[in-house]
């Protein structure tokens, strides 16, 4: 009834198992290279995260041992000058009726 040469089916299905195989095979080689890369960075962030906590710590020990309460007050005082001194001056709402007020304040609170 049927005239099969099993001879060719088998090297079909050898030949299919093959490719399939390197198939698998260089996905597999693609997944573990992405994840080699991206373990990598993350890795050494870690670690210069971890070296640079430590250096702050050393030196923010070292700095708190050097700097006294005169000098921390001084500091404080310079920072909150600075933070004055750079805020804008708010314009002055002068309207005389009462609709035009709204319109000028209206346009102060655009400006900002």
């Amino acid at each position: 009834m049927w005239n099969i040469d099993w001879n060719v089916v088998a090297q079909g299905a050898q030949l299919t198992v093959v490719g399939m195989g390197l198939v698998f095979l260089a996905l597999s080689l693609v997944v573990l290279s992405m994840v080699i890369l991206t373990r990598l960075p993350w890795l050494q962030a870690r670690e210069k995260e971890e070296i640079s906590k430590s250096a702050n710590q050393e030196i923010s020990k070292s700095a708190n041992q050097q700097i006294g309460a005169d000098e921390r007050a001084r500091v404080a005082a310079i920072a909150v000058a600075l933070a004055l001194s750079e805020e804008y001056p708010r314009p002055q709402v002068t309207a005389s009726g009462r609709e035009d007020a709204w319109k000028m304040q209206g346009r102060i609170l655009q400006l900002r």
